[in-house]
């Protein structure tokens, strides 16, 4: 019976994904664009929505690509209750082309800078750039992606969407 028992739960961590069941920490940053700006942020703000926070660097060309991508995506799904977070981890000497950069790609969701560091401590410690985490709607993390191109969006929208159905 231990072996059982054993066997299970080896099974359960291999197959299921990461932090399934662990409730995500919170965090608060003000916003930096559009009817977020200057009000705190963080997962709490969207109770009940799907999240798609992605970590991104105005250096990073993948992370311009995917911000671009990722508009198109939002757009689509805002009804049904997504929310995508982009989350700079500029360093200060290029923290300065944050604003300009997210007015320049006109993002329609929220954007913050975490210029202490915090939201990185919390969920992307190796400070990948891109990378990105999906909350589903009771804020458990469920998924994480390091990199992106463009071959992962149609994966990335098939797993917003079962986050959305759930």
């Amino acid at each position: 019976m231990r072996f059982f028992s054993v066997v299970v739960l080896a099974f359960t961590l291999v197959i299921l994904p990461v932090g399934v069941w662990a409730k995500s920490p919170d965090f608060t940053e003000k916003g930096i664009n559009g009817k977020w700006n200057g009000k705190p942020l963080g997962l709490r703000s969207f109770k009940g929505k799907v999240v798609y926070m992605t970590f991104f660097a105005t250096w990073c060309k993948p992370c311009i690509t995917e911000l671009k991508q990722l508009k198109k995506v939002y757009e689509e799904n805002k009804k049904q209750g997504l929310v995508v977070l982009a989350v700079s981890v500029d360093e200060p000497q290029t923290r300065s082309r944050v604003r300009p950069t997210v007015k320049r790609l006109k993002l329609p969701f929220p954007a913050v800078i975490d210029a202490q560091g915090t939201i990185v401590r919390l969920f992307n410690p190796k400070r990948a750039t891109p990378f990105s985490v999906l909350f589903d709607r009771q804020g458990k993390v469920r998924k994480t992606r390091s990199s992106f191109q463009i071959s992962d969006l149609p994966e990335i929208r098939k797993e917003i969407l079962e986050a959305l159905r759930k």
